[in-house]
């Protein structure tokens, strides 16, 4: 059922994806306050990790709600997105399973069409954990023109020099095909280096946590756009493992 929060609610709701043909979920989080007719709120696209889905982090909204609740942040809406197992938040080589093309020709419109939330760049923002963190960086990477911001923590941030290794050896050949420079064409340290002239302003927020197995990826990912001169905010919490609530709470509603 919904997740009821002091300021705000948490559902889940269905939409038909065409390119895959079937039902997909997503949880969506409103928050109380009534916009007035026609004025959007900011809507926050939530990537989850691997082997996560659109209801598994939906608790994380408690965070948002907190801030919203304490007058720290405007009214905004948070949509959890279903990214499926291991996609990496990209289209699959074979073209079976094009999940980039889903979130961003289907999944995004819907909402915006549904109900008064996005609608413009200024109003969307990109958020992720781990394997969602390679996909939000990847999505802000790639659509510039589409998001304001993108914030992510313990991304799992693959690239040429960490290519997937046993731990993503399924994906690698499911969503890639085993091809190396097919994967790196996906990959966030590639988009940047492609399209960081036309971030115009984008947002980039990047949180490692000391105790993460990412922390490296991070740090590569950190020293590659120092690199390219592009802003950025980069930070590391010391005693943080690979969980989203050890973020969050030590975060204190950063981003």
């Amino acid at each position: 059922g919904p997740l009821i929060l002091p300021s705000g609610t948490v559902t889940h709701n269905e939409y038909t994806s065409e390119l895959l043909d079937q039902k997909l979920g997503y949880s969506l989080y409103l928050p109380n306050k009534k916009q007035p007719p026609k004025e959007r709120l900011p809507v926050i696209y939530w990537l989850h990790g691997k082997n996560g889905n659109e209801s598994r982090s939906m608790h994380l909204a408690e965070y948002l709600d907190r801030a919203i609740s304490a007058g720290k942040i405007r009214p905004v809406a948070l949509v959890f997105v279903n990214g499926g197992k291991s996609s990496f938040y990209s289209n699959a080589k074979n073209g079976r399973a094009p999940v980039e093309d889903v979130i961003m020709t289907e999944l995004i419109p819907h909402i915006e069409d549904r109900f008064l939330l996005g609608g413009e760049r200024r109003l969307r923002l990109l958020e992720g954990f781990s394997m969602g963190g390679f996909g939000a960086l990847k999505l802000a990477f790639t659509y510039p023109e589409k998001f304001q911001s993108v914030a992510i923590y313990g991304g799992a941030l693959l690239s040429r020099d960490f290519p997937p290794r046993r731990n993503d050896a399924e994906a690698f050949a499911d969503v890639f095909g085993s091809d190396l420079e097919y994967f790196v064409s996906e990959s966030p340290e590639f988009l940047v280096s492609k399209n960081y002239r036309f971030f115009d302003g984008l947002g980039i927020r990047i949180i490692s946590g000391g105790k993460d197995g990412t922390l490296r990826y991070n740090r590569a990912m950190h020293k590659h756009l120092d690199k390219l001169g592009v802003s950025h905010e980069y930070k590391e919490l010391p005693d943080v493992g690979h969980a989203p609530r050890q973020y969050y709470e030590k975060d204190n509603s950063g981003s």
